[in-house]
C-alpha cells in the first residue's frame, strides 16, 4: 500500500510554526520537524527521500531547509504544505522578530539598533543582509532539483527564477497564505481528509507571533508605508516584486482550485497579491514590468559578486561555497545537479550563476534548541545524514487564535 506524508516546506515568518503545531497535534511523533546544524544548509531531494522511507512511521515532515519539487519514492506520495506571505509584510516581522532575537546574527544585531526604515534600507544595500529582505520566497521555491537556486544581483535587488518558482508552486497540494491562514488552514484540512489524513486545530494557534494586533492586512500594508514612507515602500516592493508575483499566483491558485491550476497560472498578476489592496507588478518571466534595468550585474561563473560575510572569500566555482555567518546568502558558484545536468535556471543573464554541490546536501544532526530561528538563505555543503531536532524551528504565524 502506498503510504500518503505531507511535506511542510517551511518558509521563516510565514506562519510555518503554527502549522506545524497543527501537524504535531494532529499526529505527535509522527510528525518530524528537522533542520541542518547551519541555517545555510540544504536537504535535498534524495535525503528527504532517505528520512521519509527510513522513518517509516512518521506521517508528516517539516523543515526550513527541504525544497521543491518533493521526491518521488516507491511506496509514498508526498503532499506538498507551503504557506506564503505579502512580501512587505514578511520583511517588517522579520525586522520584529529579530529585534528580540539573541542569536549572534548580524541581522539581528542590525534590527536591534535600528528602527524599521533605517533597518530596511540598511539591508537593501547590504550585499550580504538583501537576501532577506528581496525575493526570499521566489528564491525558497526557485531552485532546480538538488541544486542552490540561480541568481542575478540587481541595482534593486536580487533576481531569482519565477518560472521555476511558479512551477514548483503549482505542485503544492497544501497550500496557504500567512492573511488568511485560518480559512486556508480549513481548505488544507479538506484537501488532507480527502487523502485519509485528518488535521487538527489547536485551540491556540499563535505561534512565535511578532504582532498580537487584530489589524486586517491592508491596515498592516498601510501603517507599513506610513512607517517607511512612500519612496522606501517603493523600493522594497520593486525588491520583492517576484514575491508579490508568487503570491498573486498563489491566491489565483486557490481561487480558482485544483481543476484549474493550470489556467490560473497563465497571468499570476491577475489576481491581488496575496490578496494585497494593490495590484501586483507585471510577471513577465522574473516578476518585474519591462526590461531589467541597465547595469544590472550578472554574477560570475564561479565566484560571488562580493567577497562572503567577515572576510568569507569568494564562491569556489564548482561546489559554490555559501558564507560563513549564519544567516549569509546564497553563494553565486556554478554547480551540477543528477545525471550531470547544470542547475541551471534561467534568470535573464547569459552568465548565469548555480550553485549546488552535486553531492548529497547535508543533514547533519540538528543542534539548536526547540525554537531556533533559522532564518538564513539556503547554502549547499555535503554532510551527514539528518535526525530529528526536537520541536519546530522559529517561525511566525499570522494565525488567528
Amino acid at each position: 500500500m502506498t503510504r500518503t506524508v505531507i511535506c511542510h516546506y517551511h518558509i521563516f515568518k510565514n506562519a510555518g510554526t503554527a502549522f506545524d503545531h497543527v501537524l504535531s497535534a494532529s499526529f505527535g511523533n509522527r510528525h518530524i520537524a528537522f533542520d541542518g546544524p547551519f541555517p545555510f544548509f540544504t536537504i535535498d531531494q534524495e535525503q528527504l527521500d532517505r528520512i521519509i522511507t527510513r522513518k517509516r512511521e512518521a506521517v508528516a515532515f517539516s523543515s526550513h531547509q527541504i525544497h521543491l519539487p518533493a521526491p518521488e519514492g516507491v511506496g509514498y506520495r508526498v503532499l506538498p504544505a507551503l504557506f506564503l506571505r505579502d512580501p512587505l509584510l514578511r520583511v517588517a516581522s522579520i525586522w520584529r522578530f529579530k529585534r528580540l532575537a539573541d542569536d549572534g546574527t548580524a541581522t539581528a544585531a542590525a534590527a536591534r539598533r535600528m528602527g524599521l526604515a533605517d533597518w530596511v534600507r540598511h539591508s537593501l544595500d547590504d550585499p550580504d543582509e538583501v537576501v532577506h529582505v528581496s525575493n526570499a520566497q521566489t528564491r525558497h521555491l526557485g531552485a532546480a532539483p538538488r541544486c542552490r537556486p540561480a541568481l542575478v544581483r540587481r541595482p534593486w535587488g536580487i533576481e531569482y527564477d519565477l518560472d521555476r518558482a511558479l512551477a514548483n508552486l503549482r505542485s503544492v497540494v497544501l497550500l496557504g497564505r500567512t492573511e488568511h491562514f485560518d480559512d486556508d488552514l480549513a481548505r488544507i484540512a479538506a484537501k488532507a481528509a480527502g487523502h485519509g489524513l485528518s488535521l487538527v486545530r489547536p485551540a491556540d494557534l499563535r505561534r512565535n507571533a511578532t504582532d498580537d494586533r487584530r489589524l486586517s492586512p491592508e491596515e498592516r500594508r498601510a501603517e507599513l508605508t506610513r512607517m517607511l514612507g512612500e519612496a522606501l515602500a517603493g523600493r522594497l516592493a520593486e525588491a520583492n516584486a517576484q514575491d508579490s508575483a508568487l503570491c498573486a499566483a498563489a491566491a489565483a491558485l486557490l481561487s480558482a482550485g485544483d481543476a484549474g491550476r493550470d489556467a490560473a497560472m497563465g497571468d499570476p498578476a491577475r489576481a491581488r497579491p496575496c490578496d494585497a489592496a494593490e495590484e501586483g507588478p507585471g510577471t513577465a518571466r522574473n516578476g518585474r514590468q519591462g526590461a531589467a534595468p541597465e547595469g544590472g550585474e550578472a554574477p560570475g561563473r564561479n565566484g560571488r559578486h562580493s567577497a562572503g560575510p567577515e572576510g568569507a572569500g569568494p564562491g569556489t566555482g564548482r561546489g559554490g561555497g555559501s558564507g560563513t555567518k549564519p544567516d549569509a546568502g546564497p553563494g553565486d558558484g556554478r554547480g551540477t545537479g543528477p545525471r550531470g545536468e547544470t542547475c541551471g535556471a534561467h534568470v535573464g543573464a547569459p552568465d548565469r550563476a548555480h550553485a549546488g554541490a552535486p553531492g548529497a546536501a547535508p543533514g547533519g544532526a540538528h543542534g539548536g534548541a526547540p525554537g531556533a530561528a533559522t532564518d538564513g538563505a539556503t547554502g549547499g555543503a555535503t554532510g551527514a545524514a539528518t535526525a530529528p531536532r526536537p520541536g519546530a524551528a522559529a517561525d511566525d504565524g499570522r494565525a488567528a487564535a
